[in-house]
Parts: C-alpha cells; structure tokens; sequence
C-alpha cells in the first residue's frame, strides 16, 4: 500500500509539470510576434507505476518533451520559394533602371535617334545638293552620338552601383552564415543530451529565410542537427561557418 509521502511525491509532481505547461502557454503567448517562432507544445507521459502486492499505483505525470509545432517540408518550400522571389525582385529592380536608359516611348530614346539619323541620310540621297540636308545630317549625328555617350556613362554608374551592392550583399551574407554556424554549435551541444532546443531552431530558420532573400543555396540537416549549406557548389556552413566571396554568387542571383 502506498504511504503519505508518495501522495506528496505525486501532487509535488503534478504541480511541477502543470507549471511547466502553463510556462510553455505563457511563452507562446509572449512570442505571438516574434520573427520566425514556433509555437511549442508539452509533450506528457505517465510516471512509470509503483508495483505494491495489491497491484500498481500511478504516480502521477511527468513532462516527456517540450518540442515545437513545425512542418519540415512547409518549411523548405517557404525557404525555396524565398529564394524565388529573391532572385525574381533583384532582376525586376535591374531592369526597371536599365529600362530608364532605353526608353523607347520618348522620343529622347536611343532608337528614335538612330532612326532620325539614318532618315537625315535618306532624305539627302533624296536630294545630295540640298545644304540643308547635309546640316540636317551632321545633327542627326551629332544627337545621336551625345545620346550614345549618355547610355555608355549611365550605364558604367548603374554597374558601379552594382558592384558596391554585390559588396554589401556579400557582407550580410557572411554576417548571417556566423550567425547560422553559431546556432549550429548551440543545437549540437544542447542535443547531445537529448531533446530538441527549439529556440536556437527557431533562429536559425529565421536567418536561414533571410539568407534566401539574398543568394540561393542548398542545404541539409546533419545526423547531429547542424545544417550544411551551400552557394554556388560552395560549401559554406557546416558547425562552422567560411567567408563567402562574390565569385561564388551565381551570375543569375547578382543584384
């Protein structure tokens, strides 16, 4: 027969894992809106039972696990289309300068120049005497060559601004490859014991999403939790993180 204190064992034991799951509730509630959170869910088993010679006696419940609501493939379709949108916002937003240079609509454009220029040399086969048509002629040359030199100067700036933000792109690169290297060796070392450490997986997602908004990459989930990433062939975290330089950016996924 049980006795008064694995009555207190138990009740001591209930109260410890109800304020554990209503821990868990508060701390959902608290990261309702924090960036890349998962909500987390108390898993509960019964504590193995007192063998007496009348029988066994429940002892009461036990917190088994705190693990994480998450859909692994939800989230590599998120990552993958991420990098889609990425990839599709920084050609968009390229071309939408370069379109400013080869207006075709104004009749400032580099087209309506060259047509104006090559009607002056019609209209003075027409009429090889006329000065007027021979003026007519040098100016049309005149324009559009300026025009030529406009396109060739505005073009050189627009890929000098590239470069620079090919620069700065790499520098957020490499400043959220350390931050993924970093919860690698967090999730490694608190799993090793066992469990799941749902915070730092949380966070590495998240720089994960945020390194697909700008390159695309591969990845995998090693046996020990830590993720191996890869850009252009490259590999460029697996616990530890290297430096990411512009060759290895694929060409497509330039800004």
């Amino acid at each position: 027969m049980t006795g008064i204190w694995s009555a207190f064992d138990l009740g001591l034991t209930s109260i410890f894992t109800t304020q554990t799951s209503l821990s868990v509730v508060g701390n959902n509630i608290s990261n309702v809106n924090t960036p890349g959170y998962t909500r987390q869910v108390v898993t509960l088993n019964a504590v193995p039972p007192q063998i007496t010679q009348q029988g066994s006696f429940g002892r009461g419940v036990i917190v088994e696990d705190i693990g994480s609501i998450r859909d692994l493939f939800l989230e590599a379709q998120i990552l993958s289309e991420t990098q889609n949108y990425g990839l599709n916002d920084a050609d968009n937003s390229t071309y939408i300068r370069l379109e400013k240079y080869f207006n075709e609509s104004d009749i400032t454009g580099l087209n309506d120049k060259i047509h104006a220029f090559f009607g002056s040399w019609e209209a003075l086969a027409n009429n090889p005497s006329s000065s007027a048509d021979r003026r007519a002629v040098l100016a049309a040359a005149d324009d559009m060559a300026t025009t030529f030199k406009d396109v060739s100067t505005a073009l050189k700036q627009a890929q000098t601004d590239l470069d620079d933000a090919v620069g700065s792109t790499v520098a957020d690169i490499n400043n959220l490859l350390g931050d993924i290297a970093k919860y690698n060796d967090n999730i490694v070392s608190t799993e090793l014991g066992g469990g799941t450490d749902n915070v730092y997986r949380d966070m590495r997602y998240e720089a994960m999403r945020k390194l697909s908004d700008l390159v695309e990459y591969t990845y995998y989930e090693n046996e020990n939790g830590a993720v191996s990433i890869f850009v252009g062939g490259h590999p460029v975290v697996d616990r530890k993180s290297t430096r990411l330089n512009s060759s290895h950016i694929p060409l497509s996924r330039m800004p």
